[in-house]
């Protein structure tokens, strides 16, 4: 009987690392720097009429790409997308969560000219264009 009691224990600690995994990157707005990359909170929508920065609000940034949610296509439309919008290559954006979702977090490679501001500023000025 002790030994369930210890997997118990152990099953319980295994689970809050989890949740503290999940929290690991504190999200305070959609776009956010962190360790020198900055990070793009997005809801993408695949399979749209045509490329376009949808929204720039606090909790997320709306993306619709014309390529189809199927094998990554919309996922590489979105970093092509997001790429020509900041002057980056797509090797310098990665996708760090949501590859099957339409909540995804980009991770932008550190650089000097880019800031969050910045990034967020662009993305707007696209938008309104």
């Amino acid at each position: 009987m002790e030994k369930k009691g210890g997997n118990k224990k152990q099953a319980k600690k295994g689970g809050a690392d989890k949740e503290e995994k999940k929290a690991e990157i504190p999200q305070t707005s959609s776009i956010y720097e962190k360790n020198g990359n900055i990070y793009i909170v997005l809801s993408a929508k695949p399979g749209s009429k045509c490329d376009a920065i949808t929204a720039v609000e606090e909790d997320y940034v709306g993306v619709s790409v014309q390529a189809p949610p199927l094998d990554g296509e919309a996922n590489e439309g979105i970093r092509e997308f997001v790429g020509t919008i900041l002057g980056l290559k797509k090797r310098d954006i990665e996708l760090v969560k949501g590859d099957r979702s339409h909540d995804k977090l980009l991770m932008l490679q550190a650089t000097k000219a880019l800031t969050a501001e910045t990034v967020r500023e662009q993305l707007r000025e696209y938008m309104n264009l």
